[in-house]
């Protein structure tokens, strides 16, 4: 957890709920950098093990992760790390509903997404769609009452 709440309080209740460790601003980057190796070994992983997603492809579009792009004959455009996500969720699950709960659950994180009302996924979504030059849900398809159907 990084946060500017140092109190022996509000460290506490850090660590109760559940954060690992607990870094107060300001703070040391190498600090913050030699913190997280110490998880990551205490947790079997290392940042060099960590693998970057493979490339994907849906319709005439092919999506580098890595790189945080997604090209299609000429054009080139930059995504989000919340871009990558969404579309590598609608690309596995290509022709299904995913329901709104759904996308607050697993890109968003929201643990009970039963209890939020937010317009996040669809300002996500309307994004995405103008970032892809989508018109008439030929890719995304909203559906009424239900949430979006990916069709690339």
């Amino acid at each position: 957890m990084l946060t500017a709440r140092g109190s022996e309080e509000d460290i506490l209740r850090g660590f109760r709920s559940g954060a690992d460790d607990y870094v107060t601003k300001p703070f040391s980057v190498a600090e913050l950098v030699a913190r997280v190796d110490a998880l990551l070994r205490r947790s079997g992983s290392s940042r060099g093990a960590m693998a970057t997603p493979r490339p994907f492809t849906f319709g005439s579009w092919t999506v580098e992760p890595g790189e945080r792009l997604a090209r299609r004959a000429e054009d080139s455009i930059e995504l989000t790390a919340r871009d990558l996500e969404v579309l590598g969720l609608f690309v596995r699950e290509s022709g299904r509903i995913l329901s709104r709960r759904r996308l607050l659950a697993e890109v968003w994180g929201y643990p009970d997404p039963e209890r939020v009302e937010t317009r996040s996924v669809d300002m996500q979504i309307a994004k995405l769609r103008k970032k892809l030059g989508e018109r008439d849900g030929a890719l995304i398809e909203t559906i009424r009452g239900e949430g979006y159907r990916f069709r690339g």
